[in-house]
């Protein structure tokens, strides 16, 4: 969600995946292109498929940073 009245353009978005320990097991991200003011955008970030370390992700624990740039 765009809060700002100002387009933004070339949003990374990044999600890091953390196990029940708290370590970082996985990081990815996207990109969300020209966001409009008080615009929302839904986006997807992939992750490889690994049945070794899926198992091991906690949810809860997931953390996700948006990096913006004003147009």
């Amino acid at each position: 969600i765009n809060k700002n009245p100002l387009t933004l353009s070339d949003t990374k978005v990044i999600a890091i995946l953390y196990d029940k320990f708290g370590s970082e097991l996985f990081a990815s991200q996207t990109e969300i292109n020209n966001l409009g003011g008080f615009e929302e955008s839904s986006f997807v970030i992939y992750f490889p498929k690994s049945q070794s370390w899926i198992k091991e992700v906690d949810v809860a624990a997931t953390k996700i940073f948006a990096e913006p740039s004003v147009l």
